[in-house]
């Protein structure tokens, strides 16, 4: 993925609260997540992505009231775990994706330079309106327990000491983050804003492209 220009495609879409629309995407990982979305009609069948979605923040890929039925979701964490596993949110139906920003119409097979995944289902019930939370191993119980994960664990990837991802923006992490900010131009006050996300974000190793389907 060529994740700079991927970054300026979201970046007017990224947000740090759940806004007032119709289909939210929260993630609940101290992961960075990548999220697409599929729909089916009776005769339509479309898939878009990617949005950025940082740890403890919220995305809303679709702005408007959603179909009772045929809505689908792909994700996958930016980087690896500790582990060298990465999680995926995916399922069974075909939809076509992209490396970069895309915008797609119709069944597979995917025109060349695109690439057939997986999507899972979203069982929203028939609601106009639905929140879903992307969850992993590690069950943060509040946004922003997973914002402060998220922070610890690109801080590490970024060379800093911020001790363990445990959700708490403890003494050891304060001065981790304090001496990233001083270290990129960002003040000595400490924010947990999207900028700073950014910030660490791009400051971790280069992420890779979305997992083999």
């Amino acid at each position: 993925m060529r994740f700079p220009a991927l970054c300026a495609a979201v970046g007017l879409i990224l947000a740090s609260a759940p806004a007032a629309a119709e289909l939210i995407l929260c993630n609940r990982t101290e992961y960075v997540v990548v999220a697409a979305v599929g729909q089916t009609g009776a005769t339509t069948r479309s898939s878009e992505g990617w949005w950025v979605i940082y740890p403890g923040a919220c995305q809303t890929p679709i702005g408007r009231p959603l179909p009772p039925t045929g809505l689908y979701l792909y994700a996958y964490a930016l980087r690896a775990g500790p582990g060298g596993g990465r999680e995926v949110w995916a399922g069974g139906e075909p939809f076509c994706t992209a490396d970069d920003r895309f915008q797609f119409t119709g069944r597979p097979p995917c025109a060349p330079g695109s690439v057939q995944r997986g999507f899972r289902v979203l069982e929203h019930n028939g609601a106009a309106s639905w929140t879903f939370d992307l969850t992993g191993p590690t069950h943060w119980p509040t946004l922003d327990q997973a914002r402060i994960a998220g922070i610890q664990r690109l801080l590490g990837l970024a060379g800093y000491n911020p001790g363990p991802v445990d959700g708490f923006l403890g003494e050891q992490t304060l001065t981790a983050l304090t001496a990233f900010q001083r270290a990129h131009g960002l003040g000595y006050e400490v924010r947990l804003t999207p900028a700073l996300m950014a910030a660490l974000n791009d400051a971790a190793p280069t992420p890779g492209p979305p997992p083999d389907p």
